[in-house]
């Protein structure tokens, strides 16, 4: 059952209205006028102090960690836009044209004659594109497939070579991932 204090102090106070009558004859009006203004002053800071710590202090607690939250997500937020734009830029290719496999075929060899590499085959299925190289220089074919990674997405899944000359490496096996 809920109690009601405002109701219960009302009916008491209706029920033996001298009570109230006491208290202020015998505690209020023997004061001095200025010990009545202590008294009143005293209980203004102390309702002003439980509104400050009941309602006043929260709220501002609340607002300080919202702040902090949303200077926190803006940080995070400027790290992230900082990590797209350090992300190599993709060419805009629509997903139609990234789909055909005469595309990936033209691209991959656009690029590999770009770095004097000479393809003998390639086939795509199923996202996997096997090459075929005839041998060649080592720096050039590194710099062809981190090329393909960075401005393609095109990843190497398995890559076995064999030195034949200095410098030289005869490819066994080339495959790349392609995610469309």
């Amino acid at each position: 059952m809920k109690l009601n204090l405002c109701t219960f102090f009302y009916k008491q106070t209706m029920k033996h209205p001298e009570t109230l009558n006491t208290f202020r004859l015998r505690y209020w009006e023997p004061r001095q006028e200025r010990e009545k203004k202590g008294i009143v002053i005293a209980a203004t800071l102390l309702l002003l102090s439980v509104y400050f710590w009941i309602f006043w202090q929260p709220v501002n607690i609340s607002i300080e960690q919202q702040k902090t939250e949303q200077q926190q997500l803006e940080q995070l937020q400027s790290r992230l836009d900082i990590h797209e734009k350090s992300m190599p830029l993709r060419k805009n290719i629509t997903e139609t044209e990234k789909d055909m496999p005469e595309y990936l075929s033209q691209l991959i060899t656009g690029r590999a004659a770009k770095f004097d590499i000479t393809l003998q085959n390639i086939q795509i299925q199923d996202g996997i594109i096997q090459i075929d190289l005839e041998p060649v220089d080592f720096n050039n074919l590194m710099k062809w497939l981190n090329q393909l990674r960075e401005e393609e997405g095109l990843r190497v899944n398995q890559l076995a070579v064999i030195a034949t000359t200095p410098g030289i490496v005869a490819v066994q096996q080339l495959e790349l991932l392609y995610n469309p």
